[in-house]
């Protein structure tokens, strides 16, 4: 409940300002020098929106919070809630706002993700990359679980952050708004007390329950290790396990066909994903996947030269030996002869190679199994999501 009220509160603020041109130029006003920043909306479908939306308003501790626009928010729907030129429901909106923001609670919830943004934030920018390494991107995964599992139970480093920006925070509304009435602005340093409810004993009932009186260690039991138990569940139940099944997926990834040619594939190699693909197909023979993925890596620079290319090429090793080696005059026949190829393949990923395989009908025969192999990888969800273009064609 508090994840959702935070970034559900954030979304609010940002429509809040932008869906009037009254109040976007309140905000102008408000934020002055800072280049007249907008707030940023905690998207449901953007990885990186509820991160951005966080750090835009709450900033960072490394830098002291100056990159923080909380002062700006609360400034600006003070001054709202104040003013007469708005509506009476406008105001009342803006009161709601304010008030939730100067609520410890969301402040302490606020850097709780905040922390854990920072874990995996450059995980989640690198499983969105194009072509990723499917080895390097467990490794970050486990680096990530790791960390997040030594913080799992550390609310207390939490409650250091809150209250260095609760004190920034207190001392920059007070020199922003000085005529106005600090009381009305100061931002909790405390969770309010909880009233103990005890529950009516049927004749004959022994209670047992013991609640939690303390507000802050029910903050911690409630919220901060749900947060981060959920979290770590979640990443152990769809990245975990998977280990050696990526390794052998990486090893169809071009970019470790110069380490296959070189030293070979190990012996274990390929072991997990055969037991995978002999589901799909009885006549799979583990021993020629291995074959033909050697003799693959060791010809994908040939493979993947278009027609242009070969032709470039043999022109260029022609000119060399009409000129008798002249070197300046090559390089002027080069710039004059180029050829400029538009090709949206890059010829450095997996999606490349299946549609080499493809397109010069290399899968029926050839490399019947490797092919195989190459629809098995781009059909998981670990794949880019560019594949799906490709099989629309390949359909």
């Amino acid at each position: 409940l508090e994840t959702a009220s935070l970034f559900t509160l954030l979304n609010n603020a940002a429509v809040f300002f932008k869906e009037s041109h009254k109040r976007m130029s309140l905000w102008k006003n408000v934020v002055g020098e800072k280049e007249q920043r907008r707030l940023q909306k905690a998207g449901d479908t953007r990885w990186w929106a509820k991160e951005s939306a966080l750090n835009n308003i709450f900033g960072s501790p490394i830098d002291g919070f100056n990159s923080a626009m909380y002062v700006c928010v609360v400034s600006a729907l003070y001054k709202i809630e104040t003013s007469d030129k708005f509506s009476s429901d406008i105001r009342l909106k803006a009161k709601c706002l304010r008030t939730e923001f100067l609520k410890y609670s969301t402040v302490l919830t606020a850097f709780i993700y905040q922390r854990i943004f920072e874990i995996t934030g450059p995980l989640s920018k690198y499983l969105q990359t194009s072509v990723i390494d499917l080895i390097k991107s467990q490794e970050l995964v486990n680096d990530a679980l790791k960390r997040l599992i030594i913080i799992q139970r550390d609310c207390n480093g939490i409650q250091l952050v809150a209250n260095k920006f609760v004190k920034w925070a207190s001392t920059e509304l007070e020199n922003k708004l000085d005529e106005v009435d600090v009381d009305d602005l100061i931002v909790e340093d405390h969770l309010p007390e909880i009233r103990s409810r005890k529950r009516k004993l049927l004749p004959g009932e022994v209670s047992q329950d013991q609640p939690i009186v303390n507000a802050y260690q029910r903050f911690t039991v409630e919220v901060h290790n749900v947060i981060l138990d959920k979290i770590v569940c979640k990443i152990k139940e769809r990245f975990t396990g998977n280990e050696m099944l990526y390794s052998d997926l990486s090893c169809l990834s071009p970019i470790n066909f110069v380490d296959i040619t070189a030293n070979g594939l190990p012996s274990t190699a390929l072991n997990e994903l055969c037991k995978k693909l002999v589901i799909f197909d009885n006549r799979f023979n583990a021993t020629a996947l291995k074959s033909e993925l050697l003799n693959f890596a060791k010809n994908w620079d040939s493979l993947k030269k278009t027609l242009p290319e070969f032709y470039l090429e043999n022109k260029n090793t022609n000119i060399t030996f009409e000129n008798d080696g002249s070197s300046d005059e090559v390089e002027e026949c080069d710039t004059q002869n180029e050829i400029k190829t538009s090709c949206r393949f890059c010829m450095n990923c997996t999606i490349c190679c299946l549609h080499v395989l493809v397109k010069y009908n290399m899968y029926s025969s050839a490399y019947s199994n490797l092919g195989l192999a190459y629809i098995y990888l781009l059909t998981l969800p670990s794949t880019q999501v560019p594949s799906y273009i490709f099989y629309k064609l390949f359909k």
